[in-house]
């Protein structure tokens, strides 16, 4: 944020959509996510004057390739995590499997989750992060 820049990592090497010019495949993506984050920016804090569209923005291409399509939701938690603005900090070793497996793990162990989560299921879920 600091840095007024938005990253788009692309796993895809597809040129199928927008051929072999990345940004010309991701201009709308670009726009959406800008708009995006000025809504969420402006409804956490109400003084927000920073024009997020304006910012500088870039396709890092050094993250690793993703083939299948149906697999993508189930990375970008952990992109998103592992991130730091210049690659990801921790390698993504792991199948779609394992994957989906820690989609799982993260969204039902968020702190503000208000599910009722039997107890059985919750030693599951912390089996499963240490995993």
């Amino acid at each position: 944020m600091e840095n007024e820049k938005i990253q788009i990592l692309d796993p895809f090497r597809d040129i199928s959509k927008g051929g072999k010019d990345i940004e010309a495949r991701h201009s709308k993506t670009k726009d959406h996510v800008a708009r995006a984050l000025q809504e969420c920016m402006m409804f956490s804090f109400p003084d927000w004057k920073r024009d997020i569209s304006i910012w500088q923005h870039e396709f890092p291409t050094n993250i690793p390739a993703i083939t299948n399509r149906m697999e993508t939701a189930f990375h970008v938690l952990s992109y998103m995590k592992n991130w730091d603005a210049r690659s990801l900090v921790n390698p993504l070793p792991y199948d779609s499997r394992e994957a989906r497996k820690d989609f799982l793990a993260n969204l039902l162990s968020f702190k503000t989750n208000e599910a009722i989560i039997p107890e059985s299921v919750d030693r599951l879920v912390k089996a499963l992060r240490r995993n």
